[in-house]
């Protein structure tokens, strides 16, 4: 597995981007070049960074993850952009198909969950796991 995955983490808890960044770095998944707090901060740092994945908080402050994704594709169209969201429902799914993003993880989900995502999009493949929208739908 390549080890080299250039990520940006953008969301506005600093606790969860920690946490997320020492799971990506010690387990050897990617290195985390950049942090951002909001989806504006975000496209500054686009200019000066160059990753190959982003993962992005859906609701932040001063621009949303999926306002964020839309206009960092229209700089960086290769970018792969992962929504990472707390609460999911059923009509997620088109905003986050229309934003451009290349899939989601659920925040609850396991570290192999966010590992199998980010390989499959590094490697052009989509990850938009409809078992957990079903599982997440059904369980209220």
């Amino acid at each position: 597995m390549n080890r080299g995955v250039r990520i940006i983490i953008v969301d506005d808890h600093d606790l969860f981007r920690e946490s997320i960044k020492l799971l990506l770095e010690k387990n050897g998944i990617g290195e985390v070049i950049a942090e951002a707090k909001d989806g504006k901060s975000f496209l500054t740092l686009l200019k000066t960074f160059d990753p190959e994945v982003v993962l992005m908080d859906i609701n932040m402050p001063f621009m949303d993850g999926l306002e964020a994704t839309r206009q960092a594709l229209m700089i960086s169209p290769e970018l792969k952009v992962i929504i990472l969201t707390l609460y999911y429902e059923q009509e997620y799914s088109n905003s986050i198909r229309d934003s451009g993003a290349r899939g989601f993880v659920l925040k609850t989900a396991v570290k192999q969950e966010l590992e199998k995502a980010i390989w499959t999009i590094v490697s052009g493949g989509k990850y938009f796991p409809e078992r957990e929208i079903e599982q997440y739908t059904t369980s209220y």
